[in-house]
């Protein structure tokens, strides 16, 4: 993670953006723990149109939370 900018140094938005790509990560994990991802994951095969299935999810939503 970026630190905060020192004195005389000049301000990007790494932090920020850095910042918001945990939120989205968070929030991401959240969503798959609300789901029951995980546990459909270890239960099944792992094929997608089974967990999409399982979580009651389209495909293409599992797909994101699986492969992204």
């Amino acid at each position: 993670m970026t630190s905060a900018p020192g004195k005389g140094s000049q301000p990007t938005p790494a932090l920020l953006f850095e910042t918001l790509r945990g939120y989205q990560h968070a929030f991401a994990l959240k969503t798959a723990v609300e789901l029951d991802l995980f546990t459909t994951i270890a239960k099944t095969k792992g094929t997608l149109p089974e967990i999409a299935k399982s979580c009651a999810v389209p495909e293409r939503s599992a797909r994101s939370r699986v492969h992204g």
